[in-house]
């Protein structure tokens, strides 16, 4: 698909006010930044997530010295806490936007933990925010800058239309939680006319043009689609195998041609899964792809499932999932930007 060329985003001047946006100074922010984060997110963070923010906090409030060695050592992932832009009223971070390469592509930016404080919203924080945020991009040689919002966020996505940004995808999240759900009998009665197969490794070339046909802006709105992601390799093989995962990919064909692909990984905490398939095929190829990745999945285990549009909510409900939230994926193409 080709985007028209947004209008620019106007220079900011407000980063020169004592109140209003600028650079995140790391490990100094941190601390109000994390705070900001679960307070605005707090209703859909998990407990990793929690954790993860508890833990960072913890290490920033260490100092200097112990954030640059937590970042050498690992506990720090220094791609999350390398740039972010936040709003600051009378020396209070009441705003954030965190800017993240978005590897392999080049000049790709990703902006995430978009966050204001219910306090100071409907004050134009975001929207100026945003725009500090692209143009900290811009000095970076940025060419382009994804973002994922959820879509009863009405608000936000009339935000960023109106910025410029440009919906690229959408994607339904679901869970499926071990207990009496996990008793449903997923081989209830898929569409006999699919046949279900574990791709083969001499396949993966089919899958991938599968997927690049069917949703080129990827499984995971922060990864852009690449051969990578499918070719096997012994290298990501022994890494699995070290981490206690496994990785299975499964199509469903009708006629010979593929009209639905499930990619998904089995993990010690659980299972998740990548769900895309033709338009007009929602319904029996769902129970037929579930029935086939069950004998491979534990009951007991969290589900996690991601979706495009197509797929049937009432089949989906049926085997036990419960939707979660629908996110919009958008991509803001900076003019001129870019080495």
């Amino acid at each position: 698909m080709t985007f028209p060329t947004p209008p620019d985003f106007p220079s900011t001047i407000l980063s020169t006010l004592v109140s209003g946006p600028r650079r995140a100074v790391f490990p100094r922010d941190v601390p109000q930044i994390t705070e900001l984060v679960g307070l605005c997110f707090s209703g859909t963070l998990d407990y990793s997530s929690r954790q993860i923010l508890r833990n960072v906090r913890w290490i920033a409030e260490r100092g200097g010295f112990f954030w640059k060695l937590s970042i050498l050592l690992g506990s720090v992932n220094s791609e999350e806490w390398v740039a972010a832009s936040v709003w600051e009223d009378e020396g209070r971070v009441v705003g954030n936007a965190t800017l993240t390469l978005r590897k392999p592509e080049k000049g790709a930016w990703l902006i995430s933990n978009v966050a204001i404080h219910p306090d100071f919203r409907r004050r134009g924080f975001g929207r100026g925010l945003i725009c500090f945020a692209v143009d900290e991009i811009r000095s970076r040689g940025g060419r382009n800058v994804y973002l994922q919002v959820d879509v009863a966020n009405e608000t936000a996505v009339r935000m960023y239309r109106e910025l410029g940004f440009e919906e690229i995808g959408r994607r339904i999240n679901w869970t499926r939680m071990p207990g009496p759900a996990a008793r449903v009998d997923p081989a209830a009665s898929g569409d006999p006319s699919y046949r279900i197969t574990p791709r083969r490794a001499s396949e993966w070339r089919e899958e991938y043009a599968f997927w690049k046909g069917i949703s080129p802006a990827g499984f995971a709105w922060n990864t852009p689609l690449t051969a990578g992601l499918f070719r096997p390799s012994v290298a990501r093989r022994l890494e699995q195998v070290l981490l206690g995962e496994s990785e299975k990919h499964f199509l469903a064909r009708r006629g010979g041609r593929v009209e639905a692909a499930l990619f998904s990984f089995q993990r010690f905490f659980g299972w998740e899964g990548f769900l895309i398939q033709t338009e007009g095929s929602g319904g029996g190829v769902e129970l037929a792809l579930w029935k086939e990745a069950w004998k491979d999945t534990f009951p007991q285990v969290n589900c996690l499932l991601e979706t495009a549009p197509e797929s049937s909510t009432a089949v989906l409900e049926q085997l036990g999932f419960q939707k979660r939230r629908t996110f919009q994926w958008m991509r803001y193409t900076i003019k001129g930007g870019g080495p």
